[in-house]
C-alpha cells in the first residue's frame, strides 16, 4: 500500500509522462496510481525498492525540469552498450510503471474506461460455451 506522499510522487512523474490531451485525461486525473503497488509486486523486490527511491527523489523536481531530465535520460539510454544500460533501465522502469498503470483501464467508476474508449480499445470476454458471439 502506498501513502499519500508516495501517490503524489508517482502522479508528479505521471503528469510529465502522460500530460493528457483532447479527451485523454492526465495521469493524476485517473485512478492509475492505485495499480502501482500491484505492478511493483510483480517484479523483484530490489527493483521495486530502487524505483520507489528514485520516484521519491524526483518528487521535488519541478515539472519543467523533470521533463528535461527524463528527456536526457532517454537520450543517454540510446548510448550503445554498457554506458547506456542504466539509463535504459531507468526509463523502462519509470515509463513502464506509469504507462502500464495508465492504460490498464482503471479510470472509470462504472467499469468503462475513458482512456480505452478514446483510443478505440474495447474488450469483450466470452466463455467457451457462449455461441452467441
Amino acid at each position: 500500500m502506498m501513502n499519500a506522499r508516495q501517490q503524489r510522487a508517482w502522479c508528479h512523474i505521471g503528469d510529465v509522462l502522460v500530460p493528457g490531451h483532447a479527451n485523454l485525461p492526465r495521469y493524476s486525473d485517473t485512478r492509475a496510481v492505485e495499480l502501482i503497488p500491484r505492478l511493483l509486486a510483480a517484479g523483484h523486490p530490489d527493483d521495486a525498492s530502487a524505483i520507489i527511491l528514485v520516484v521519491q527523489g524526483l518528487r521535488f523536481v519541478p515539472k519543467p525540469l523533470l521533463a528535461a531530465l527524463l528527456h536526457l535520460v532517454a537520450a543517454a539510454g540510446r548510448l550503445r552498450g554498457a554506458p547506456g544500460g542504466p539509463f535504459r533501465l531507468l526509463e523502462l522502469g519509470l515509463r513502464g510503471v506509469i504507462l502500464s498503470s495508465y492504460y490498464a483501464g482503471l479510470d472509470g467508476d462504472n467499469g468503462e474506461s475513458r482512456i480505452h474508449g478514446h483510443i478505440g480499445y474495447h474488450i469483450s470476454c466470452h466463455t467457451g460455451t457462449d455461441t452467441s458471439a
